[in-house]
């Protein structure tokens, strides 16, 4: 039967035992040296330890497909990662895990709340050393910063029961660089994040929209040459048929147009004649007798032949006619 796991030494100095599985506390954390190196007090909790963000970070897609570093002499303090970017980073803390401990860690629930999603192993294995990663996406609208020293992980240790044949292996990693290309057999230059994906298709839709809206400036210009030409065709069509048609309508009309034209020339030489026949009734000395427009004008309110002059006028003509007459 498999027995207890030793625990940390009591007051007496005797190490006690624990049960299989149970979550170390902070004492057994300290005990088992499990943060080998960058240990700090302050980030000891009673059953965990907080992570905090260490000096190599990778952009997924974004630069030149290098490692950034932080911290150091003239690099940065901190990381921005866009809305829906991801990022591979490290933890400053180098863990060491013997054969019997193994750990989980995961995101504070303050940055998941913001909008950053965690994706990292199941286990620190056993006999593992060195710092720990991990893949952070921005599933937010905006973006989030991380500082450098930053504390955003929590980590606990648990113990594993006894082995029999399959025995954990010693594992060391000692840089982001080893973690991507050597333990994940990954080239650097073909990780990608959804970030990039999303900002592909949307250059795909906004060079689509734009050939839409060229093609359709270019067709609607020519729709309107055509309209323009057209439009001028079917005037001078109708112009041209106008005239035709009125050409056509005399042509057939010829008859009447002429008779009409007779008819007016018939009645005109018949109003010339009887006007002439009328002038030669009248006597030329009636004619000088009469009251000229100029003599009329300057009697000043009459502005017409008085009506008591014109009987006089016809007695005279009827004295001169009888006279003629004998």
């Amino acid at each position: 039967m498999a027995k207890g796991i030793p625990g940390p030494p009591n007051a007496s100095g005797e190490e006690t035992s624990t049960q299989f599985g149970g979550v170390l506390t902070g004492d057994q954390i300290i005990h088992h040296n499990l943060v080998h190196d960058k240990y700090s007090e302050g980030y000891l909790r009673a059953a965990s330890y907080d992570l905090r963000l260490g000096s190599e970070v990778f952009y997924c897609g974004r630069g030149n497909n290098t490692i950034t570093r932080l911290g150091g002499s003239g690099d940065a303090l901190s990381v921005e990662i866009k809305p829906f970017e991801t990022i591979i980073f490290s933890t400053l803390e180098v863990i060491k895990t013997p054969p019997n401990i193994v750990g989980r860690f995961d995101l504070k629930i303050g940055r998941s709340l913001e909008g950053l999603i965690l994706q990292v192993g199941p286990q620190v294995e056993p006999m593992y050393e060195g710092p720990l990663f991990g893949l952070l996406l921005n599933a937010s609208g905006r973006g989030i910063s991380l500082n450098f020293n930053e504390s955003f992980l929590t980590i606990e240790f648990h113990f594993t029961g006894e082995y029999y044949e399959k025995m954990p292996r010693a594992k060391t990693i000692a840089s982001l660089t080893d973690f991507i290309v050597t333990d994940q057999n990954m080239d650097i230059g073909s990780l990608t994040s959804p970030a990039q994906f999303i900002e592909k298709k949307l250059k795909e839709i906004r060079d689509e929209l734009n050939s839409c809206k060229t093609s359709h400036g270019i067709k609607t210009k020519v729709q309107g040459a055509r309209n323009i030409k057209w439009t001028l065709r079917w005037t001078i069509v109708g112009v041209l048929l106008a005239f035709v048609l009125g050409g056509l309508g005399v042509f057939f009309n010829w008859g009447k147009v002429v008779m009409a034209y007779e008819n007016f020339l018939q009645r005109k030489n018949s109003s010339i004649s009887r006007a002439k026949d009328t002038a030669d009734t009248i006597p030329s000395e009636a004619i000088e007798g009469l009251t000229k427009p100029s003599e009329l004008t300057s009697q000043g309110s009459k502005s017409t032949v008085d009506e008591k002059t014109t009987p006089s006028h016809n007695s005279s003509l009827i004295d001169l006619t009888s006279e003629g007459q004998e």
